[in-house]
């Protein structure tokens, strides 16, 4: 059972993830190589290949849950998302779901223990405080913050029940390694989703009323150019 301790870790790398925005800061290349290449790089594939060393050794890294011990792990969740929504969704939707996801999920963890309507009110409103940053209308603020909320409760799994022993080796006595690629397929965690959900709910709604899209908030600062 994860202890206390190991929660306040777990809470602060959650919190350092929000980082990840640093994207937009950057300049469109470094070292003469698009920047695109270091987030897929460095966010994305590194890693999940982390996630496989350490599955296939059967440890716990220290403020993972037990239950992650044979399962894909939060953070990669968390960093397949962020990669997902920076190189598919303009700014204005990534930028605030990743930090939403990034500050607001820890916030709920904490606030659980207390009445319903203190988590929603504490994590709802720090949710609703970015989208304003990122300068959404009020309106849209309160209705992206709602998502993100409901999203963090929310995943999905699709179980092979069709065939109990499809990936069980009669031969080695155990379960086939293609059942932890079969399970990040198809079993999805909040660190995910609640970056997800809310993107693809406001890119359809600002597709809709592409008048409500917010400026840009991010842009890359200069003084770096002429260092990378």
């Amino acid at each position: 059972m994860t202890n206390e301790k190991e929660l306040l870790i777990r809470r602060i790398f959650h919190l350092m993830f929000a980082l990840v925005i640093i994207y937009y800061l950057l300049p469109d290349t470094i070292f003469g190589i698009p920047k695109d290449y270091y987030l897929i790089i460095l966010i994305f594939l590194l890693p999940i290949f982390i996630e496989i060393y350490r599955l296939n050794l059967g440890v716990k890294f220290y403020g993972l849950h037990e239950k992650e011990k044979n399962h894909i792990a939060s953070y990669v969740w968390f960093t397949t998302g962020a990669t997902f929504l920076i190189l598919f969704f303009p700014q204005q939707i990534a930028a605030p779901c990743i930090l939403a996801t990034a500050l607001g999920d820890p916030v709920i963890g904490l606030t659980k223990p207390l009445r319903r309507r203190f988590i929603f009110s504490m994590a709802f409103l720090i949710c609703l405080v970015i989208f304003i940053i990122f300068k959404y209308d009020l309106l849209v603020a309160i209705f992206a913050a709602a998502v993100a909320f409901i999203a963090e409760s929310f995943e999905f799994k699709i179980r092979a029940r069709l065939r109990p022993n499809l990936f069980w080796s009669r031969s080695k006595h155990k379960f086939s390694e293609y059942k932890r690629v079969f399970d990040f397929l198809f079993r999805t965690d909040d660190d995910f989703m609640m970056q997800v959900i809310p993107a693809i709910t406001l890119l359809i709604l600002f597709s809709i009323f592409p008048e409500l899209l917010p400026q840009k908030v991010l842009y890359p600062i200069p003084v770096l150019e002429s260092f990378l």
